[in-house]
């Protein structure tokens, strides 16, 4: 059963609240990630829409975030769980949850060892 605000509220009523992302700063890493999967000119037409979603919709949008966050313990949770989870057609054992894909470890290990083990073991 997976840990959410309902099962086990004294245990979320003690974590930090998730942060809503600045939109500056949101649409920066977009387009230093979209960078490389465009040309000079498709990546030029890319910031423009980009500087007209910061300077037309992003703060509407952003406001709204802030005000779901305020009225949510998770302003993410509902959305992750419908969208991301839910409805994603995706083998759930190795696109969501890579435990399912692998066999305990004959002896307990750090996670840094396991992680070096994991990464090992694919290369």
């Amino acid at each position: 059963m997976a840990v959410n605000s309902s099962s086990n509220p004294t245990l979320m009523a003690s974590l930090a609240k998730l942060p809503v992302p600045d939109l500056h700063d949101t649409v920066a890493r977009f387009a230093e990630a979209a960078r490389p999967l465009f040309s000079a000119d498709e990546f030029e037409t890319c910031l423009a829409k980009l500087n007209d979603f910061v300077a037309t919709q992003g703060p509407t949008l952003q406001a709204r975030l802030h005000q779901r966050s305020a009225e949510h313990a998770n302003w993410l949770e509902d959305w992750w769980n419908e969208y991301a989870y839910f409805l994603n057609r995706s083998s759930v054992c190795f696109n969501v949850n890579y435990f399912f894909g692998f066999r305990d470890t004959p002896q307990p290990m750090a996670q840094a060892r396991l992680a070096a083990a994991l990464i090992d073991s694919a290369v």
